[in-house]
């Protein structure tokens, strides 16, 4: 069930944007149509509808509508029309056929004008691609009898051959293409391969490029043959940089090479990727990749190119802080997280300690550490070579910064202190995700009065257990952040290792407005919350329906999901056509998980060992070849959560 869990993680770290963020953009857009900035990013503020706690999915999709139209009618040769973003698709987890059918009214409208540009054909057509990639050829065919050396028509056509080639054949959860298997083997896949592995239009190899790498789902899971996505995408770059060479696609070169150089196992071959990347991206952004190709010089032996392309950075960010300060954050904590790496390795400890310390001398206000943290290569290293204390200073200085840990800091603390040295900052463990959609551990504590509390003392209601202590410098305005956002939802904050004495002298500085229970030690590791705060929700079943380790971002999200809604059951519409597996899209979901397994002679596997493949989704379907029968089933996910797992269907063979 490792797979499960990994799922579980990645949703939590990938959730949308909150529904602040898309009052104010909705705002800004009301106050100032004209602003193409505000539409775009609250377009993006909206994938997938139904995540966003406050945005019933019907007024998601409804603002998506309003939006898109107001595009098309007014700037379509505007925004980049590949992503998904911007389409409103008849199908799917976004699905809106009336809108679709509106939509594409609206596009007929433009390119039927006198007049009307190459630019708003060949976005007519991008538009097309997934749901009518006939029509959009025929009007790419019609367009290039009048205008046969037009760069966006042949860039599209280019687009709408990659689409082809990948199977193409809706909209995913993301706002990427989701795909079919069984398309890219038709005649039809294979030509556009061919039109684009044989055209020596620089315009039309970009645009396969980019269709092919920025906007397919799940992208790393197809294959083409003896390529993939990225090593096609490479070659037709390539091909066509030697054509005409443009900035537009050595920026897409770049971003393919980063993603193989972040790929590669051979610290050389890293080396030389970002080697190129940097030599591709223009003076201006050169800065932010050196981190990148120091650190890889660094493991690849070349301390003396290593130390140099890390001090360059550093030399470059105060002018980059003066732009962007989170991009600012990021290199001064890298640059000198290299830089002590090689003082480490010449046996320069003292320097290196100076380097670990330096590295979080950055601006306060960064959002990549509030929520990703910082580079911790260094430390690792540190650790191993037993310098535990100023390790453990650091991570104690990166609380400030990174707001957002999910309880790394206090389990690498531990593990430190312990003497773990670099398997300190392995991947954690099983946690309360496990717990989801179980049981809630039994408890038996007394709160402050003496009143005693069980599981039973919740009474059916949706409760939300915040764990914490007097020393938890965080907890207390958790705590507050969830009641205010609690309404039906009781909120009961458990204290971990103080006794009632402590707890009452700090209540009188800081008051806590809901009951508090003690003695939660025992509770806080049934309920595995090893880090703190850490906050579960329980259901009106008694269920564990929610976990999040460590500060959470939105509250709300986990009141939700104490009231169990948006996450029912997925039911599965369609069971086993071509090994197509198929179930009907669930509200505020962000990606599923689909448990399978194969028949053997003597059942079941998962009978006898309780061990169960598992294939992630982020659209309602998943293709599978199995020889055999088998049988599946699916659940849904979303922030911390997942559903109850669908009944098995059973396919043959």
């Amino acid at each position: 069930m490792r797979g499960v869990r990994a799922l579980v993680l990645f949703a939590l770290a990938g959730a949308p944007a909150g529904a602040q963020l898309v009052a104010q953009l909705e705002n800004s857009v009301a106050a100032n149509p004209d602003d193409l900035q505000a539409r775009t990013q609250l377009l993006n503020s909206l994938v997938p509808p139904g995540a966003i706690a406050g945005y019933p999915p019907e007024r998601v999709i409804e603002l998506r509508r309003a939006n898109i139209l107001w595009l098309i009618r007014s700037r379509p040769t505007g925004p980049n029309w590949i992503p998904g973003t911007f389409l409103i698709p008849p199908r799917g987890p976004f699905a809106d056929p009336n809108g679709y059918a509106e939509s594409v009214d609206a596009w007929k409208t433009q390119i039927a004008k006198l007049g009307a540009s190459p630019e708003t054909i060949a976005n007519a057509a991008i538009y097309l691609k997934a749901f009518d990639p006939v029509a959009a050829r025929e009007i790419l065919d019609r367009a290039l009898q009048r205008f046969p050396d037009s760069a966006p028509l042949w860039r599209a056509v280019g687009i709408l051959d990659a689409a082809a080639m990948a199977g193409v054949n809706g909209l995913g959860e993301r706002g990427q293409f989701s795909t079919d298997a069984a398309l890219r083997d038709t005649p039809e896949a294979r030509q556009a391969r061919r039109e684009v592995d044989q055209s020596r239009n620089p315009f039309l190899l970009g645009g396969a490029a980019q269709m092919l790498f920025g906007n397919i789902q799940n992208p790393f899971q197809i294959s083409f043959g003896d390529d993939d996505v990225a090593s096609l995408a490479e070659r037709w770059l390539r091909r066509a940089l030697e054509i005409a060479p443009s900035g537009e696609l050595k920026n897409l070169l770049a971003q393919v090479l980063r993603n193989l150089a972040n790929g590669a196992d051979d610290p050389r071959e890293r080396a030389r990727l970002f080697s190129e990347v940097f030599s591709l991206t223009p003076d201006p952004a050169k800065p932010s990749f050196l981190p990148d190709l120091a650190k890889a010089e660094f493991e690849a032996g070349d301390d003396a190119a290593a130390e140099r392309d890390a001090r360059r950075a550093l030399e470059a960010a105060p002018e980059i802080a003066r732009r962007n300060r989170d991009q600012a954050a990021l290199l001064i904590n890298r640059a000198n997280s290299v830089l002590g790496r090689v003082a480490l390795a010449r046996g320069q400890t003292a320097e290196a300690r100076a380097r670990l310390h330096d590295s979080l001398d950055i601006p306060a206000d960064s959002g990549s550490f509030r929520f990703n943290g910082p580079d911790l290569s260094l430390a690792e290293d540190l650790a191993d070579g037993g310098e535990r204390d100023a390790v453990i200073e650091y991570l104690e200085t990166a609380r400030a910064l990174w707001l957002y840990d999910r309880g790394q800091i206090d389990r690498y603390v531990k593990l430190v202190r312990a003497g773990r040295k670099r398997a300190a900052f392995a991947p954690s463990p099983a946690s309360g995700f496990d717990l989801l959609n179980r049981p809630a551990p039994a408890f038996d504590l007394r709160d402050l009065a003496g009143k005693r509390w069980t599981l039973d003392s919740l009474e059916g209601k949706p409760s939300v257990f915040v764990f914490w202590n007097i020393a938890c410098k965080t907890c207390a305005a958790q705590i507050t952040e969830f009641a205010r956002s609690a309404g039906d939802v009781r909120v009961i904050p458990v204290n971990v290792g103080d006794d009632a004495a402590a707890v009452n002298s700090f209540l009188q500085d800081h008051p806590m407005p809901s009951t508090v229970l003690l003695g939660g030690a025992s509770v806080a590791g049934a309920y595995r919350a090893d880090s703190l705060p850490s906050t579960v929700a329980i259901d009106a079943r008694g269920r564990v329906s929610g976990f999040q380790p460590g500060a959470s971002p939105d509250p709300r999200q986990l009141v939700e999901q104490a009231l169990h809604r948006g996450l029912a059951t997925p039911v599965p519409i369609e069971t086993g056509e071509n090994g197509r597996l198929r179930w009907r899209p669930v509200s505020g979901a962000q990606s599923y998980v689909v448990e399978w397994e194969p028949k053997d002679q003597t059942g079941w596997p998962s009978d006898r060992d309780g061990f169960l493949r598992v294939l992630p989704a982020y659209d309602t379907e998943v293709q599978l070849d199995s020889p055999v029968s088998f049988r599946w089933r699916v659940s849904a996910v979303a922030v911390g959560s997942k559903s109850d797992a669908s009944q098995w269907f059973v396919v043959k063979r």
